[in-house]
């Protein structure tokens, strides 16, 4: 906008202040201030470069995006264009249905997806005209015609106790067993094969007290045979799972959770007996090997028994378990045996992460590590600290890569990053904190619970 003299010459050369309709005798005099028109003045000027600019803008807007989203992603679309889809015609898509629907068999799940909403509703018009089971699943329809195995199946399912129920499930009805669990609010945590017809689908009901729901658990703990381990793929916020991890602590039966999330519960009395008298049996420099046959849960007890009892553990294809000399007081022992000796005990005494039964070292608990481990000599503690994060989420995101989990590190993968931290950073917790650690620990009752 120009000045107020700008603005009065502007108005006095491009509109008459009178109207037209008045008569001439009634018109007032206005002095018209003398204006050169041979340019126009410097507000009028810019005036029109905006005008101009704003018409040639919409002009290049209608050019580009004649339709649609502006912006960035508009021109995008406009540079690669969208391969659509070819759509089934209506013709097609009913001569489909009715030839699919003329073809099922009883107790023969058929799921369709990829549809639209319409016909969607017009295939489930179709099915019900045929007494067929209809249900939405998934992105899709589920249709079946019920007959005596279906019929079977939703019996076995509504007749289902609390906890932790296997159901056979014919192959051909897997889907409409999903629809039903979701219906009762059952969760089916693990399939297993019978034959080439059949499955075995553990289904799990958490309806009830919990003083029922450790009534089963104690009941299903109490139906293990010697030996058997059990691998339970239950949700880590199942109230069933903690009532297992409770009953289990009460009868003495050593639990823990496997890298893939699932429960892992072993009536263990002879081999944790066994296992005690080999350790009490090992002599100094002799060593015992337990083979490539121990299940998860044998790994687990073996390496913390005998870390409590000072010994050298190997693991690879078998584990095995050598008494070096007792544990912190022989000097001949090595500061590297004595620190991977006590790698798990680090990993107890500072990991916090918790996660259902899970614990994980989060990246916050290093510095409670790094308080009573600090860096070399002439290393600055902030700048070091920088160095071993970097090596943490490193190692966390193998461990994600691996396990899909990224809670923090778990008692595997910290020994993973005890070693990267040593190669790389030339650093591993010092041996006071070992010893400090395994004394303490010394006096307390060993725990399966990971």
């Amino acid at each position: 906008a120009g000045s107020a003299k700008d603005q009065t010459e502007l108005t006095a050369m491009e509109v008459d202040p009178v109207a037209p309709t008045m008569p001439a005798a009634a018109r007032p005099t206005v002095p018209v201030p003398s204006v050169s028109r041979e340019e126009p003045p410097a507000a009028r000027r810019r005036s029109l470069r905006r005008e101009d600019t704003r018409k040639l803008e919409r002009r290049r807007s209608s050019t580009r995006r004649p339709s649609g989203p502006s912006g960035p992603s508009a021109e995008k679309l406009e540079s690669a264009p969208v391969e659509l889809q070819p759509v089934e015609d209506e013709e097609e898509f009913l001569e489909r249905i009715s030839k699919m629907l003329q073809e099922m068999t009883p107790d023969c799940e058929v799921f369709n997806e990829g549809m639209t909403r319409q016909q969607k509703a017009v295939l489930m018009a179709k099915a019900r005209e045929r007494n067929l089971t209809a249900p939405a699943w998934k992105q899709g329809l589920l249709l079946l015609q019920e007959d005596q195995l279906s019929k079977k199946l939703r019996e076995d399912m509504e007749s289902l106790a609390c906890g932790l129920s296997p159901v056979q499930v014919p192959r051909s009805l897997e889907n409409f067993a999903g629809v039903i669990a979701e219906e009762r609010g059952v969760v089916m945590t693990h399939r297993s094969s019978v034959d080439e017809d059949t499955l075995v689908i553990d289904m799990l009901k958490e309806e009830g007290s919990n003083e029922e729901l450790l009534r089963v658990a104690e009941a299903f703990l109490r139906q293990l045979a010697e030996g058997e381990i059990r691998s339970l793929a239950l949700p880590a916020t199942s109230r069933f799972r903690s009532a297992l991890v409770k009953v289990a602590k009460d009868l003495q039966l050593p639990s823990a959770t496997a890298p893939d999330g699932h429960l892992q519960i072993g009536n263990l009395h002879v081999f944790l007996n066994d296992l005690d008298s080999i350790i009490d049996n090992l002599e100094e420099d002799q060593e015992h090997d337990f083979g490539p046959d121990l299940h998860l849960l044998q790994r687990q007890l073996v390496r913390e028994k005998s870390i409590k009892a000072g010994l050298k553990v190997t693991e690879d294809d078998t584990v095995k378990i050598r008494r070096m000399a007792q544990f912190m007081l022989d000097s001949k022992l090595s500061l590297e045996e004595k620190r991977q000796l006590g790698g798990e005990a680090v990993f107890t005494r500072y990991a916090t992460g918790r996660l259902a039964h899970q614990i994980f070292l989060r990246r916050s608990d290093l510095n409670g590590l790094l308080v009573d481990s600090p860096p070399g000599i002439g290393e600055r503690l902030e700048d070091f600290r920088a160095r071993i994060g970097q090596v943490f989420d490193d190692t966390l995101q193998l461990q994600l890569d691996v396990l899909g989990q990224n809670y923090g590190l778990s008692k595997e993968y910290f020994q993973v990053f005890l070693t990267k931290a040593s190669n790389e950073l030339s650093w591993r917790p010092t041996t006071d904190v070992l010893e400090a650690f395994m004394e303490q620990n010394d006096k307390s009752e060993p725990t399966y619970l990971t």
